[in-house]
């Protein structure tokens, strides 16, 4: 994983960015947010099309010249329209409409699957992909028969908690405390499959970041694909995680170049109760109990209401108390031999003058000529 490094690339923000997005989700004009909260949105877009890039070359533009963008927008908007027809009628109806004849379905199926991972932030797939380790990824599998909204509610209904307990959630649990506390980083996603999957072992957490996205669509509308509740609660968890009017997340995402802050909680509270997260309750509760375990680096050492580590805190501070001893009587050992050293150095130095106050008395004495020949073995 690359170390987070602060990048001000995404600072002022592009109104190119603003307007690529708004032709790809049409609801984001319904409010006016600053240039800088699309660019990461719009990276997103072109990260996808280039993907896509090779079988996007047969389909077919408005014009000679038009853009890819221009023609996934065009998609976009007739797979969102057929949401309720079967992945077949939609194939069809996009290879006879947009792309050549000669035209691999293949190639169709992969831009009917990018438009339809844009219009809901599910991926999707038409093919059942596998990873190297043989594992499933992380995709909604279009199958055969069924239809986008199916997929849409079904990919994100699976993992769901059901019903919870009314517990109430700890206000603490912010994604800055976790990292701070528990050595906890977030890896940025654009998709809802993944959104709070968290890994122990790596010590990371996956957080859906477009909560502009969010923020345009949570509205109930027909041409709304994603589950409504399922874009409400994704945006819930994004106002508990990354709580407004909160120093330490607020520095949290700006160091990691995330603008989202200052979109505040959008008319939307911070909800500290289990019962209200159905479909990421689960993942809630196990950032919970992440909170319940030991604490990374120096913090694992104070006392914590959720770890009984009374023993561990006291042995750990008595040691640095006699360390520090230690290194008091050091420093103090020190200075005594400096001391001692200067000490030798003056007595040396008084010897000598003692022996040249002698030989001075003794030159005195000998040239007087009453005193030399009483002193016969010390004047010549």
């Amino acid at each position: 994983m690359k170390p987070f490094t602060r990048s001000h690339i995404h600072f002022n923000g592009d109104p190119r960015d603003t307007e690529l997005c708004k032709a790809f989700w049409p609801e984001l004009s319904a409010a006016q947010y600053s240039a800088n909260q699309y660019a990461i949105l719009a990276e997103h877009i072109r990260d996808e099309l280039s993907q896509a890039k090779g079988s996007l070359s047969a389909f077919n533009g408005t014009t000679p010249t038009a853009s890819n963008h221009d023609k996934v927008a065009r998609i976009l908007v007739s797979v969102q329209e057929r949401a309720s027809e079967s992945r077949e009628d939609v194939l069809s109806y996009l290879k006879d409409t947009f792309a050549s004849p000669e035209t691999p379905v293949s190639q169709v199926l992969q831009v009917m699957c990018l438009a339809a991972s844009l219009i809901t932030m599910v991926r999707i797939s038409g093919t059942k992909h596998r990873t190297s380790a043989g594992r499933p990824e992380r995709r909604a599998y279009w199958k055969p028969g069924t239809s986008l909204r199916t997929i849409a509610s079904e990919s994100l209904q699976s993992g769901a908690s059901g019903v919870l307990r009314d517990q109430p959630i700890e206000h603490r649990l912010t994604m800055s405390y976790l990292a701070a506390y528990y050595g906890y980083e977030v890896i940025w996603i654009h998709s809802l499959n993944d959104h709070l999957e968290v890994d122990r072992k790596l010590k990371t957490v996956k957080v859906f970041q477009h909560k502009i996205w969010l923020a345009a669509h949570f509205e109930p509308n027909d041409r709304l694909i994603t589950p409504n509740e399922a874009i409400c609660e994704a945006l819930d968890t994004l106002n508990l995680l990354f709580p407004h009017s909160d120093r330490r997340t607020e520095s949290f995402l700006e160091e990691r170049d995330r603008p989202f802050y200052s979109l505040g909680y959008l008319r939307r509270d911070r909800n500290l109760n289990l019962s209200c997260y159905p479909i990421w309750g689960n993942k809630i509760q196990e950032l919970l109990e992440v909170m319940k375990g030991r604490r990374s680096g120096l913090w694992q050492f104070l006392p914590s209401p959720h770890q009984l580590n009374m023993l561990e805190s006291a042995n750990f501070w008595i040691a640095v108390f006699v360390a520090g001893l230690a290194v008091i009587s050091f420093v103090f050992g020190i200075f005594a031999v400096i001391y001692a050293k200067e000490s030798l150095d003056i007595s040396k130095e008084s010897l000598r003058l003692t022996e040249l106050e002698y030989r001075l008395s003794l030159v005195q004495a000998c040239s007087d000529p009453e005193s030399a020949p009483l002193l016969p073995d010390w004047c010549p």
